[in-house]
């Protein structure tokens, strides 16, 4: 009980003393300053730029100063520099630090016995530029430049800075966000032109980045393309990109869509390389490209233009059918051929040979309208068909120079001669047309000098001769004779027909002949000396007789007239007499029979 008494009296005690305190509020942590930059003067001074804090509580008449600490290292240790008592001053110019160094601050609020948080650490550097990552074209009208966050805690915003034609860096826009990491440049020309940018940073004392000659420029890649339609090749080179330096590991051949999105990836290509051609598979005629070039952290691609090849594929017509060679009037050629019109032609020209198919060479080129016709015509008015058959072919060169062929036809050549036997003979080289068959040859005569052509005969084709006996037909020293091919051919484009292809003209002249008899008898049953003629030309005859002595005594002109053994109206004697018949062939060669007769009485 006595231990309980004495803690109950010192109780009272407690109050007593407690009682007797004063308790003083707990004073709040103020605001932080907003420390902007540390600026070194023309003078050498440094000035200090700061704003108000925002966070924590304002401390109203409680203020007390803006504690300014100064020190050569960022690690301290700091030393008071300054109190500014004057709450609404947000500058300070120390012109007692050495400023030959880099120096650093910082600041603090003080309210009373409270003190706010120390603010950021400022330098008398002016801010660094970030490390651009990547310059990278978005589309054909659009750069994007990225780079790694400022390092520099007064950074307040950047300038872009784009190369001009000169190389010489142009400030194009200004970004009030120091938290900032990408821009995309709207204004420039990555189609055209590869695009080199720089970047510097400013606080918000508007010290700035020492230039954009102290960066590291990033340039665009810049693609460009060229297509030959004729080898259904592109050829793509590309500028390399710039900023990496050592770390490009590469580039990517990407194919895309007309809206640059990515189709797929045609090959990688190291460094060194900036071109390569792309072959178009078959029925292709258009592509997209860009390329991509790799930092070699795997991270950081740069994406070129995009660039698009269209190609006009090699355009031959899918077929040349000849349907037809044949001789006509005047010795002139006609030839005519079906030709698929479904695509632009471009060069067509007729190869000839007078030989066979194997000396064919171009020999006339052949123009033709818009539209062209499916069917075309050539007349070869300096033909000899008398003494050549023909080869033709029809060549087509297309607009990579590449040639598409027809079939080819040779012509009929018909030859005759008379064969001295009363028989004229006839034979002809054969009627041949790629894909055609020859049914038939009909060969046709007519008298020289009328053109009523009439059948003749018909043989086989496997026949190229014939003779013609002429012992049968009477009043004619000649004939000329054609021949006819008939045959059945068709074409892709679906025509098919039986045609004929006609032969020269050959005319043969018979030969005249002199038949003359060794006697005759005036009073007998051979009562009149004249010779047989076989074809004679009256216009170019004569026939004379005369004695020994050489007296003529008989002359004529006519054919028809004979000699009747008398002279001057009176019987000549027995005996031999000398005769010169002379006549001349169709073909101005002059015939001539000497000879004797015996005159029988």
């Amino acid at each position: 009980m006595k231990q309980a008494k004495a803690i109950l009296l010192f109780i009272p005690a407690l109050f007593t003393v407690l009682s007797a305190i004063t308790l003083q509020p707990i004073q709040a942590q103020p605001p932080t300053p907003s420390f902007q930059c540390a600026s070194v003067l023309l003078s050498g001074n440094i000035q200090l730029t700061w704003a108000p804090g925002t966070g924590g509580t304002n401390c109203g008449a409680t203020f007390t100063a803006y504690n300014i600490y100064v020190s050569n290292s960022a690690s301290g240790p700091f030393t008071l520099l300054a109190a500014v008592a004057d709450p609404l001053q947000t500058t300070f110019t120390d012109a007692t630090s050495n400023p030959s160094g880099i120096l650093y601050y910082y600041l603090e609020t003080q309210c009373g016995g409270a003190v706010s948080a120390p603010s950021v650490i400022l330098d008398t550097q002016q801010p660094v530029a970030p490390v651009i990552t990547s310059a990278s074209v978005l589309n054909n009208t659009t750069v994007q430049l990225n780079w790694l966050p400022g390092v520099s805690p007064e950074t307040a915003g950047y300038i872009i800075y784009r190369a001009d034609e000169n190389g010489n860096f142009i400030p194009i826009d200004t970004i009030f966000n120091a938290t900032a990491t990408f821009y995309q440049d709207a204004g420039a020309q990555p189609d055209a032109q590869p695009e080199s940018y720089k970047i510097a940073a400013f606080d918000a004392c508007s010290n700035v980045t020492p230039g954009p000659d102290n960066g590291i420029a990033h340039q665009t890649v810049h693609l460009s393309l060229s297509a030959n339609d004729c080898s259904n090749q592109a050829t793509i080179t590309w500028t390399p990109y710039l900023g990496w330096g050592t770390n490009l590991a590469g580039y990517s051949i990407v194919q895309v869509d007309n809206n640059n999105v990515a189709i797929a990836n045609i090959a990688d290509v190291d460094t060194t390389v900036t071109s390569y051609t792309y072959t178009f598979p078959d029925g292709e005629s258009a592509a997209c490209f860009r390329i991509v070039a790799h930092h070699s952290n795997n991270i950081d691609i740069a994406n070129s233009n995009f660039v698009c090849a269209n190609i006009v594929l090699p355009q031959s017509p899918d077929y040349i059918c000849i349907v037809n060679a044949t001789v006509g009037n005047n010795d002139t050629i006609f030839l005519q051929w079906n030709i698929d019109t479904s695509l632009p032609l471009y060069n067509l020209s007729v190869r000839r040979s007078q030989t066979d198919s194997l000396a064919l060479s171009q020999y006339s080129l052949f123009p033709f309208g818009t539209p062209a016709p499916s069917t075309m015509t050539f007349a070869d008015a300096n033909a000899d068909p008398d003494k050549y058959s023909y080869t033709y072919q029809i060549q087509h060169v297309n607009n990579c120079n590449q040639p598409t062929y027809s079939g080819i036809v040779q012509t009929i050549r018909l030859r005759g001669r008379d064969q001295y036997n009363l028989t004229n003979g006839l034979d002809w080289t054969p009627f041949y047309l790629t894909g055609a068959t020859v049914q038939n040859y009909n060969i046709y005569r007519s008298p020289i000098g009328q053109s009523n052509f009439t059948l003749l005969a018909t043989v086989t084709p496997d026949v190229l001769e014939y003779e013609d006996p002429i012992t049968e037909v009477e009043g004619a020293a000649g004939f000329c004779y054609r021949l006819e091919a008939i045959y059945q051919t068709s074409c892709p484009d679906g025509f098919a027909d039986v045609l004929s292809s006609w032969s020269n003209i050959v005319c043969i002249n018979q030969t005249p002949r002199i038949f003359v008899p060794n006697a005759f008898a005036p009073n007998g049953i051979n009562n009149e000396f004249k010779p047989v003629l076989l074809y004679p030309n009256e216009d170019e005859y004569s026939m004379k007789i005369m004695n020994r002595w050489g007296e003529i005594l008989f002359t004529t002109t006519n054919p028809n007239e004979g000699w009747d053994g008398n002279f001057k109206g009176n019987p000549a004697p027995q005996g031999v007499y000398a005769y010169v018949i002379q006549m001349k062939t169709p073909n101005g060669i002059t015939l001539e029979r000497k000879g004797t007769l015996m005159l029988l009485r």
